[in-house]
């Protein structure tokens, strides 16, 4: 992802690849960092967005949708 790219939907896997996290959110496939991992296996199957800013110190902001009842 570029910077202010953003990608919004239903978190469906993460995988393993080449020292990089693969995301399927929505219909994409987003390559993260590895440390991202952690923070999003817990979010399988919610809504979610993330977004890459240009803050070098931390480059992905993650949101949750509150579900709807």
């Amino acid at each position: 992802m570029a910077p202010w790219e953003e990608v919004v939907g239903t978190i469906h896997a993460i995988d393993h690849e080449g020292g990089a996290v693969v995301a399927t959110i929505g219909a994409m496939k987003v390559i993260l960092p590895p440390e991202m991992a952690e923070m999003l296996e817990p979010l399988l199957g919610q809504r979610i967005a993330t977004i890459r800013v240009d803050d070098t110190g931390r480059p992905y902001r993650v949101r949750t949708f509150r579900r709807s009842e």
